[in-house]
């Protein structure tokens, strides 16, 4: 399972703009992208899929495609608030020629194939100048699936994986006249997972388990000597 979540997507700004890439190389490979972003009044916008193929170097199952789309809405529903939304999804596939290295022949049909996404929703607002807090609840799920039918030399098997994380959070600053910058906050961290294995006797093994965390968090920020010294210090429970 997973890190903490932390979706970085660029805002989109002014005019509508439209950006195009395409690349290729031997090996049949290719790589496109495609972006779209701008603003128009409170709505901010930006999307970008993009698709990656190469057949690989080897002679046989050394293919790799990647299909991904990040998206980012922004709006101002008021004067000091506004609400984001980040979606990020690939898609991905690979051959598994070199599956297992104690056999003395590629592995012709090992395969893997990995489809994940990642959300996040966030409110911020400003209450006063000094004052402002932030709202957000992300989740980050994958589906995991290796796959090798053979029977000879390799061992037939079937793995999936399926982690998923939620993450609430709050979090609110303020800033000092004086100089100082103080942040609260509290995080919750809901975590699944689910592992299952079975091989070619049709024996299988099953993993089940779920975990939460919570935590709370205090830091402040001194800025001194004309901000030259700036002293941090926090405690998280």
């Amino acid at each position: 399972v997973g890190g903490v979540i932390n979706i970085i997507t660029k805002k989109g700004r002014g005019a509508p703009q439209i950006a195009l890439s395409a690349e290729g190389g031997n090996g049949r490979s290719h790589r496109e992208v495609l972006g779209l972003s701008g603003s128009h009044g409170a709505l901010s916008y930006s999307l970008s899929p993009s698709y990656l193929r190469t057949d690989g170097f080897r002679s046989a199952n050394d293919s790799y495609r990647n299909g991904a789309v990040s998206a980012r809405l922004d709006y101002d529903l008021i004067k000091d608030g506004a609400l984001r939304a980040i979606l990020n999804m690939t898609d991905t596939s690979l051959g598994l020629v070199n599956d297992d290295v104690s056999c003395e022949a590629l592995d012709r049909n090992a395969h893997e194939r990995d489809q994940r996404w990642t959300g996040q929703l966030e409110w911020q607002q400003r209450i006063f100048p000094q004052w402002d807090y932030r709202l957000s609840m992300g989740v980050n799920q994958s589906h995991e699936l290796f796959r090798d039918p053979d029977t000879s030399c390799f061992s037939a098997r079937r793995t999936l994986i399926k982690p998923r994380i939620l993450s609430p959070q709050f979090q609110t600053n303020y800033r000092f006249e004086s100089g100082h910058h103080s942040t609260l906050g509290v995080d919750l961290d809901l975590r699944h997972a689910k592992y299952t294995n079975t091989d070619s006797s049709d024996a299988g093994t099953t993993f089940d388990k779920s975990q939460r965390n919570q935590a709370l968090y205090f830091q402040d920020q001194w800025k001194l000597l004309r901000e030259r010294l700036i002293l941090v210090g926090g405690v998280r429970y």
